[in-house]
């Protein structure tokens, strides 16, 4: 049997590295560290050579990372390796600026962000998916509603996701 008749799976996981993501404030983007990771199904003969073609393309795309990078990057992994198919996600946080609400004070808030995407031979155009997962601080009264006190808070997650 011929190396080139069949399929293996190699995955990389939670590679972290330094990435730019749009940003609405800063028209170059902002600095973050992502962890990426990408599955693929490859033949057998690029086995050897999938991480050294998977870290070439990454280089190509690090100053940005958004939607249309994300599917650049995808298609490109899937023509270099003559995939069946690849699967790659970037996990990083992204932060805003905000203001305390009694204070004024200024603080960043961080947002758990992950651009996720994936492409086969029976559906070649990639699927991206954003997910965002948003600090949400929710408050109720700490007493009963006769006696006077404060407010408890709990800070909860909200995860959003679009694709």
């Amino acid at each position: 049997m011929s190396e080139d008749t069949f399929l293996v799976d190699v995955e990389m996981g939670n590679l972290p590295f330094p990435m730019r993501v749009a940003s609405r404030e800063d028209p170059e983007g902002q600095p973050t560290v992502a962890n990426i990771s990408v599955a693929a199904r490859i033949m057998h003969r690029f086995e050897a050579q999938w991480i050294d073609m998977f870290i070439k393309i990454l280089h190509m795309h690090r100053d940005s990372i958004g939607t249309k990078t994300v599917r650049a990057n995808i298609d490109d992994y899937y023509r270099a390796l003559q995939a069946t198919s690849v699967t790659a996600s970037f996990d990083y946080p992204f932060f805003v600026e905000k203001r305390t609400p009694v204070s004024k004070e200024k603080c960043l808030v961080a947002y758990q962000c992950t651009y996720s995407t994936k492409v086969s031979g029976i559906k070649p155009t990639p699927k991206v998916q954003f997910t965002i997962k948003v600090p949400c601080i929710t408050t109720y009264p700490a007493s009963a509603g006769d006696e006077g006190g404060g407010l408890f808070g709990q800070l909860s997650m909200v995860t959003i996701g679009v694709t």
